[in-house]
């Protein structure tokens, strides 16, 4: 984690100043970036999440055809989130626009990246989506791709976001968490870029599938 942590300071850092960013600036985001990905209530949306979207923009960086516009997204796509909140994307989004007023971003750059955090609220792409904006797939994939992650790594993904849900009583965890699994599963496609369509739609859905069927066995 400590390793994790330095590089996603470094990263974060050295976007700020590329973009503008006095030293206090730089000092007082990257601070509250890494506040924020460590708060206690989290245990999945954490800079271990952030990590991950970084991972594969690695991996698929040929194809991003924007990285600043990406690496804002990823950066503060979370940067608010309590589980007991609908508000987070929306705020989120507020936060990120402070941080652009700060440090005098033009006019166009917090439009995209604002539209981008906002498409997470339904992981759906606008319907009048260009082609040109492949990287806004790219993104929606990004932020899903642990869905299509080995049998462990997904049970660990499940049980950290159950134990975000906390607060709840744990049938209503259950109903909640069915809903919301059954919603992807009914979607035509769970992954918007060919690429993640081709190589992990299908594990995801037996992963959706697994969960859904343990989920329903606890409820019964």
């Amino acid at each position: 984690m400590s390793n994790i942590k330095t590089s996603l300071e470094s990263k974060f850092s050295l976007l700020v100043k590329a973009l503008g960013g006095n030293e206090a600036a730089v000092k007082k985001w990257t601070d509250e970036f890494i506040a924020r990905y460590t708060e206690p209530q989290r245990h999945y949306h954490t800079l271990n999440h952030i990590h991950a979207l970084f991972q594969c923009l690695d991996q698929f960086r040929s194809s991003v055809k924007d990285e600043t516009t990406m690496k804002l997204a990823i950066f503060f796509h979370d940067w608010i989130y309590d589980p007991k909140s609908k508000d987070n994307e929306i705020d989120s989004i507020k936060c990120f626009k402070d941080f652009a007023n700060e440090i005098c971003l033009s006019d166009s750059l917090p439009f995209r990246v604002s539209g981008y955090i906002e498409r997470t609220i339904t992981h759906t792409l606008p319907t009048d989506v260009q082609e040109a904006d492949s990287d806004l797939s790219l993104f929606l994939d990004f932020d899903l791709e642990v869905l299509s992650r080995s049998d462990a790594d997904y049970a660990r993904y499940a049980e950290q976001i159950q134990a975000e849900y906390g607060h709840l009583e744990l049938l209503d965890y259950y109903a909640g968490r069915l809903k919301v699994l059954k919603s992807f599963l009914g979607r035509d496609r769970l992954y918007f870029s060919d690429v993640f369509d081709e190589s992990r739609e299908q594990k995801a859905r037996r992963n959706l599938e697994q969960e859904i069927s343990i989920l329903q066995c606890k409820i019964e």
